[in-house]
C-alpha cells in the first residue's frame, strides 16, 4: 500500500492550532531536528516520541489501525501543540470543512482492514471524526459503529457491505396523514347527518310550524313554565315544573348529546380549530356566535355541546359564545318576538344579544386571560386524546365519548333542574315588583333571571303577561336577555369545561346585558 509523500498538497502543513481532525496517514518516521527521535517502521504502529521539527509536540503512543499516533514532529503523528492518542480508522489529512459529504465518503466496496472488528472500528472512527455541520446534531459516539455492525451483516456478491438507511424501514408520514384525513372526512360526514337530522326533527320543523301559526294568530298561547311549579316550595310543584321542562326539551337535550359526543370523537382536532379559533378574540366570538346560529337550542341544551367543544380545542372565546349565542340569538325566538310581541322588544334582544354574544364573551376572556384554564372531570376530559386515524376506531371511540357524557351531564341536568324547580314558583313571581323595590326591581329580575331555567322561547310568556300587567319596561328589558342568556343548571354543566371563574364572569356580563336591555327598552319606549 503505498501512501502520500510529505510534499503531496492533499496534507496541509502543520499549525500551531491542533484539530483533532487532521491526522496524518503517513507511517511514523525520525523526526527532523535537535529532538527527534525515531519512529514507527510498520503503517500499523506508527507512533513517535516527542521531537522537534515544524511544530513541537509531545509524542504518544501508538494505536491499532492504518495510522499512528498523534501529535510528534516531522513525518510523524498530526499536528497541534501537543499529541494526542491516535484514533483508528483512515483519517484524512483534508480539513473537515473542504471534506465531501458523509454519503459521497462512504466507501462502496470492502473497508480497508475487511470485515470483521478492524472494519467495523475504522469505519466508528471515521464517522466519529466528521464534524457535525451547520444546523446538523452530532451523532453519538457509537453510531457509526451501530450502522456498520448491521449493514455488515448484508453484503453483495462481491463482498463489499451493502449500507442500508434505517430510516428507510419507517413507514412513510403521507400514508398515515392520508388515512386520518379520511377517517375525518367520515367523521364530519357522520357529524353533519347526526346535526342536520337531529336539528329537523327536534327544532327546525316544529319551530317552522310553530311561526306559521303565530304569522296567522299574532298571539302566544300556553302559559308559563314556572305556572306549574306553584306559588310556594312544594315536593310537587318540583316534580310538575321537572316534567314540564323535560317534555319540552327532551329531544333537543338527546340532539346535543348525540353532537356532542361526535365532535369530541370524530372530528379532527385541528379542523375543530380551522373553524373557531380565529386570531383574534373577537374573531373567535364571532365564529363561535355564527355556529351557534343554526341550533336553536336552549342554554342547558347547548350546554353538552358547549363542553364537547372546550374539551376538543375550542378556544374559551368561542366556546363562551356558542354557548350564548344558541339561546340570545336564537333566530327562531327572534321570530316568534316580531310577530307577538312590539316592535320594540325584537330589536332591542337583537342588538344586546349579538352586543353580549360578540363583545361581552371576547370582554370577558381579555378580563380572565390565561386565568380561564379548563378543569374537566375525569370522565369528560379528552382533551390529551389523539385524532382518530383508523375508520374502524370510530364507532367504539363514538360510544365511549356518548357514554361519558350521558354519565356526567345527565345525572346533573336533572337533579339541578329539580332543585330549582323547588323555588322556581316562588322566584318567578315578577308582577308587583316594581310597587315593591322601585328601581331596584331591574336589578332584581337581572339577578333572578339568570338563574332560573326556561325552555327556548320560555321568556315570551313571561314577557307578555307582565306588559298585560302593565310592568315597567325596565324591568320587562331585563329579563327578555337574562331569562334565555344563562341558568343555574346550565352553568353547572360547563362549569367545569369552561372553569368556574369563566362561567360566573359570564353570568355577571349577563347581569350587565340585562340593565342595559331595560335601559334601551325604557328608551324606546
Amino acid at each position: 500500500m503505498q501512501y502520500p509523500t510529505p510534499s503531496s498538497d492533499a496534507f496541509p502543513s502543520a499549525t500551531a492550532t491542533g484539530s483533532p481532525n487532521t491526522i496524518d496517514t503517513r507511517a511514523g518516521g525520525a523526526g527532523a531536528g535537535p529532538g527527534g527521535g525515531p519512529g514507527g517502521t510498520h503503517p500499523v504502529a506508527a507512533g513517535a516520541p516527542a521531537g522537534s521539527g515544524p511544530v513541537s509536540g509531545v509524542g504518544a503512543p501508538a494505536c491499532s489501525g492504518i495510522a499512528g499516533g498523534a501529535g510528534g514532529s516531522g513525518d510523524c503523528g498530526g499536528t497541534g501543540e501537543s499529541g494526542a492518542p491516535g484514533r483508528t480508522g483512515i483519517q484524512s489529512s483534508i480539513p473537515t470543512s473542504t471534506r465531501p459529504r458523509e454519503s459521497a465518503r462512504r466507501p462502496l466496496g470492502p473497508l480497508p482492514g475487511g470485515p470483521g472488528p478492524v472494519g467495523d472500528a475504522l469505519f466508528a472512527a471515521r464517522d466519529r471524526s466528521r464534524r457535525p455541520r451547520l444546523g446538523e446534531t452530532a451523532a453519538p459516539a457509537n453510531a457509526g459503529l451501530a450502522v456498520r455492525s448491521r449493514s455488515s451483516r448484508r453484503r453483495d456478491h462481491t463482498g463489499a457491505a451493502m449500507h442500508t438507511d434505517p430510516a428507510a424501514a419507517v413507514p412513510a408520514p403521507g400514508a398515515a396523514a392520508g388515512r386520518s384525513a379520511r377517517t375525518g372526512v367520515v367523521g364530519v360526514a357522520v357529524l353533519a347527518v347526526l346535526a342536520v337530522a337531529g336539528l329537523a326533527w327536534a327544532k327546525w320543523l316544529p319551530y317552522g310550524a310553530k311561526a306559521t301559526v303565530l304569522g296567522h294568530t299574532r298571539s302566544w298561547s300556553g302559559a308559563s313554565s314556572f305556572a306549574a311549579a306553584g306559588t310556594a316550595p312544594s315536593w310537587s310543584g318540583a316534580v310538575s315544573f321537572t316534567a314540564g321542562y323535560f317534555a319540552a326539551v327532551w329531544r333537543a337535550a338527546l340532539v346535543a348529546l348525540l353532537v356532542a359526543a361526535a365532535i369530541d370523537a370524530l372530528v379532527p382536532r385541528r379542523w375543530l380549530a380551522a373553524v373557531l379559533n380565529r386570531r383574534t378574540r373577537l374573531g373567535q366570538s364571532v365564529a363561535g356566535g355564527a355556529a351557534a346560529l343554526p341550533s336553536l337550542m336552549c342554554t342547558c341544551c347547548t350546554a353538552p355541546v358547549t363542553v364537547g367543544l372546550r374539551a376538543r380545542g375550542a378556544t374559551m372565546t368561542a366556546s363562551l359564545a356558542y354557548w350564548l349565542g344558541n339561546p340570545v340569538l336564537n333566530p327562531a325566538v327572534l321570530v316568534f318576538l316580531f310577530l307577538v310581541a312590539p316592535w320594540q322588544f325584537g330589536v332591542v334582544r337583537l342588538l344586546v344579544g349579538v352586543l353580549l354574544v360578540v363583545g361581552g364573551t371576547a370582554l370577558v376572556t381579555w378580563l380572565l386571560g390565561d386565568r380561564a384554564a379548563p378543569t374537566l372531570p375525569a370522565a369528560v376530559a379528552v382533551d390529551g386524546r389523539p385524532g382518530p386515524v383508523r375508520l374502524r376506531d370510530l364507532p367504539l371511540r363514538y360510544l365511549t365519548s356518548l357514554g361519558r357524557f350521558a354519565a356526567v351531564l345527565v345525572p346533573e341536568y336533572l337533579l339541578v333542574v329539580f332543585a330549582l324547580g323547588w323555588v322556581s314558583g316562588p322566584l318567578a313571581r315578577f308582577d308587583g315588583l316594581d310597587a315593591r323595590w322601585g328601581v331596584l326591581a331591574v336589578l332584581v329580575c337581572a339577578v333572578v333571571g339568570t338563574a332560573l331555567v326556561i325552555p327556548t322561547g320560555g321568556e315570551i310568556p313571561v314577557v307578555l303577561a307582565l306588559v298585560a300587567a302593565g310592568a315597567h319596561a325596565g324591568t320587562i328589558g331585563a329579563l327578555l336577555i337574562t331569562l334565555p342568556a344563562l341558568s343555574v343548571p346550565s352553568m353547572v354543566l360547563v362549569g367545569r369545561a369552561l372553569s368556574w371563574r369563566a362561567t360566573l364572569t359570564m353570568a355577571a356580563a349577563v347581569v350587565v346585558a340585562g340593565l342595559l336591555a331595560a335601559a334601551l327598552l325604557a328608551a324606546l319606549g
